[in-house]
């Protein structure tokens, strides 16, 4: 009886600090991620993956996360050091609404200074494995947002006061 009880308390441990972001300290290292093949992640319920990427000069990275229809998972970001739920450098909620049928891509842009960038996606969820695709590219184009109406969502980039949506988006704030 007591065994069973350890056993359960000790799952319900692991389960909370990965949803707090307390990563297990005996999990694998984070993996090398390359700029040039998309990742195939799975995630099971309340897990998470981790990598890293050396950034040597500032770039804007685009993380595109394709994720099947109403999943959702966390992106974190984090200089130099595995983020947590409450210590990292960048956060944002993917969740695909667009798409029954197949996985929607949904990018993120973000300005990244020199240094080691660790990069954690998260399942919250419970009871649901993800499946997901995530594609990492460096570039030097200006994605700063701020020149055109609504930053463009987020969801594309600004140039020269246009917005240039990204696959999947469209309309002059790339809102569609």
């Amino acid at each position: 009886r007591s065994a069973d009880l350890e056993s359960r308390i000790e799952t319900s441990r692991l389960q909370n600090l990965t949803l707090f972001g307390l990563f297990d300290p005996n999990a694998p290292p984070p993996k090398e991620i390359s700029t040039t093949e998309p990742l195939q992640i799975s995630l099971e319920p309340t897990g998470y993956w981790s990598g890293k990427l050396t950034i040597s000069a500032t770039c804007y990275l685009l993380i595109n996360v394709s994720l099947p229809y109403q999943q959702v998972v966390g992106l974190y970001l984090r200089r130099n050091s595995l983020p947590t739920a409450v210590r990292h450098d960048f956060f944002h909620r993917l969740v695909n609404v667009q798409s029954q049928k197949k996985p929607h891509a949904l990018p993120v842009v973000h300005l990244a200074q020199p240094a080691v960038w660790y990069v954690s996606l998260i399942n919250d969820q419970r009871h649901s494995k993800a499946r997901l695709e995530m594609r990492v590219t460096k570039t030097d184009l200006d994605y700063r947002l701020t020149d055109c109406h609504g930053g463009c969502s987020n969801r594309g980039a600004c140039q020269s006061g246009v917005c240039h949506c990204f696959a999947g988006f469209k309309g002059a704030d790339c809102s569609l």
